[in-house]
């Protein structure tokens, strides 16, 4: 699980006490990187580590084939973390690549089967990019896939994207409100408010 404050990323994750007897203590991980405020509050049987800084925004994360990191930048892009992990807590960044520069990308972030194609959401669409997990690159400038809304004027940007586990084919895109409160959505027609599904077609390009 990762955790975003401002520019910095956390990782979090169960951390057994049996484990905890036997793995490295933070403290002798030389490559750990301290936060200037306090950590994440968690349950007992976990832990937080700050594994990246200087990033603008980030927003959706997802994990490609190859293990490595997608985190989207808001009013960036998306930018590809290789993590090496170095046993018990002790979590470093080894790479990190620009894979997509896009100004208008918000939030959502999703990868089809194989990682082949990966997907992005702007306040108005949802876009495709062909990928490949292995060079950490995805081409082209992007294929402008689903029209999201032609109205948007409020502060609520973010369209949440997600796989359906069971269709692995269908892509489901979240429109949100256009603020805390959103008389628009009383309307349909509109799209405020609505969760709907894409049939993505086998080339994953198209839908």
């Amino acid at each position: 699980m990762f955790l975003q404050k401002s520019s910095h990323l956390f990782f979090c994750f169960a951390y057994a006490a049996t484990q905890a007897a036997s793995a490295p203590a933070s403290s002798s991980c030389v490559s750990a990187l301290q936060p200037n405020y306090p950590a994440p509050s968690l349950a007992p049987g976990y832990k937080a580590q700050l594994i990246a800084t200087n990033l603008t925004k980030p927003r959706g994360l997802t994990v490609d084939s190859d293990g490595q990191l997608l985190v989207v930048q808001q009013g960036v892009g998306i930018t590809s973390l290789r993590i090496h992990d170095q046993g018990g807590d002790c979590l470093e960044v080894l790479h990190k690549v620009d894979v997509v520069q896009n100004a208008n990308l918000t939030h959502g972030i999703a990868l089809s089967g194989g990682s082949r194609t990966l997907y992005a959401s702007s306040a108005q669409a949802v876009f495709s990019w062909p990928h490949d997990a292995a060079k950490s690159n995805a081409s082209g400038i992007g294929n402008d896939l689903i029209a999201v809304t032609n109205k948007s004027g409020g502060d609520h940007i973010t369209r949440t994207l997600l796989f359906a586990k069971k269709q692995k084919d269908t892509l489901t895109v979240s429109r949100g409100s256009d603020s805390n409160v959103d008389f628009d959505s009383l309307d349909l027609t509109t799209g405020h408010c609505q969760i709907k599904s894409f049939a993505v077609q086998k080339d994953n390009m198209s839908v």
